[in-house]
């Protein structure tokens, strides 16, 4: 019955020792997860150029519309944007003017389709209105273009500050209302279809 009872005593004590050894385990292995991810949210820059390894570096700072892949970027204020070439994909990889990291692939658009978009979204862009409203700019624009064309998006760019966010109403009668998130002089403003394409629209007014 001694035995036993010594026996019983040594299970428990090391079913508690192992049990506690792997709750401290888990407990650390969370907390450096969370450390780790809290760390690169508030400015550890991670390092693109390994996480495009396969990849070949296209743009290394394409923050404007001077590089031909701006587009990819997408919509927002950066401090950082990179293009790399994956084959059948581009690696983007960006870090906005809050700090936040994204890296993304996405497919490379087919090259003759998109001659015969920009073909049919030949045309014109007059502005109909500008003003700032309770610290958003405003602007209205018409489009005309030769073919069918779907407007997917505008880049509102700011004098000083580069791409601001917007978003964008249509109304009617190829007439767009573009609020960007923040006043300021205008120095261009590019239209985009629903992929993504850049589209050089002639100036009727404005800009």
């Amino acid at each position: 019955m001694k035995n036993k009872t010594e026996f019983l005593r040594t299970f428990v004590l090391l079913f508690c020792l192992i049990f506690s050894l792997l709750l401290t385990y888990i407990v650390g292995a969370l907390l450096y997860t969370r450390d780790s991810i809290e760390s690169r949210q508030v400015g550890e820059m991670m390092n693109p150029d390994e996480y495009f390894n396969e990849c070949s570096l296209l743009e290394s700072e394409c923050l404007d519309l001077g590089c031909k892949y701006y587009t990819q970027c997408g919509d927002g204020n950066y401090d950082i944007c990179r293009i790399y070439d994956c084959g059948d994909t581009f690696g983007v990889f960006t870090k906005n003017t809050d700090g936040k990291q994204e890296e993304s692939k996405r497919k490379k658009p087919d090259l003759n389709a998109v001659a015969a978009k920009k073909k049919d979204c030949a045309g014109t862009m007059e502005v109909l209105s500008q003003e700032c409203v309770e610290g958003k700019e405003q602007i209205k624009v018409k489009i005309a273009t030769q073919g069918e064309c779907k407007i997917g998006g505008f880049a509102v760019i700011f004098e000083g500050s580069g791409a601001e966010s917007n978003d964008f109403t249509a109304s009617g009668d190829n007439i767009y209302t573009i609020t960007a998130l923040s006043c300021g002089t205008v120095s261009q403003i590019v239209p985009a279809t629903d992929d993504g394409i850049s589209l050089e629209l002639q100036s009727v007014k404005g800009f």
